[in-house]
């Protein structure tokens, strides 16, 4: 597993030391956290792989303090499982991690599965609101908070608003903004 030296990565905004006493986890709810992560790559990929697993089961055996670690710091398999983790600061430390790359914050975008604040997080970021598929992703993504929906709807391509306006999987909101934007570039 490749990890980022801890000399490259700010984390003193996580005040780790405290983290454990904070979020004090059973056995059970660490189980949980796992059979949770394994059913959705299970969803997501068809199988897993055994690479996968033992990372996974690297992961099973961390307290919370290690995951967000692990989470800022580790590889990109390490970030693809932990994203996934129940635990919001997990999945914020992963969103954080200095070597996320784009094409994984397009994954990440698309995932139906993440909290509407991991997703309000990335929508409200400068730096991945600049990509066309991450601010595609997010508007299609039924979790994707409506405000922020409603805000990203006005730097879609037309094509897309089309698309949007008949998409069944957003809120009934975002489908008539996506309409009346489309209808208004078109002159209808």
């Amino acid at each position: 597993m490749i990890e980022v030296p801890d000399e490259e990565v700010d984390d003193s905004w996580l005040g780790l030391e405290y983290i454990e006493e904070i979020y004090e986890e059973t056995p059970e709810q660490r189980q949980a956290v796992v059979d949770k992560i394994l059913g959705d790559l299970q969803i997501e990929d068809g199988e897993v792989g055994s690479q996968r697993v033992s990372v996974l089961n690297h992961v099973l055996r961390m307290g919370m303090k290690d995951r967000v670690k692990l989470a800022m710091k580790g590889d990109r398999e390490a970030r693809n499982i932990l994203i996934r983790d129940p635990n919001r600061i997990v999945s914020q430390a992963v969103i954080q991690n200095p070597r996320i790359t784009e094409q994984e914050m397009e994954k990440i975008a698309a995932m139906r599965s993440l909290s509407e604040d991991i997703l309000r997080q990335i929508a409200n970021d400068r730096q991945w609101s600049r990509s066309y598929m991450i601010v595609h992703n997010l508007a299609r993504n039924p979790r994707t908070p409506i405000a922020n929906v409603l805000t990203i709807l006005s730097r879609l391509q037309l094509r897309d608003l089309a698309a949007l306006s008949k998409n069944k999987n957003v809120s009934d909101a975002v489908r008539r903004q996506a309409l009346r934007l489309s209808q208004a570039r078109t002159g209808k």
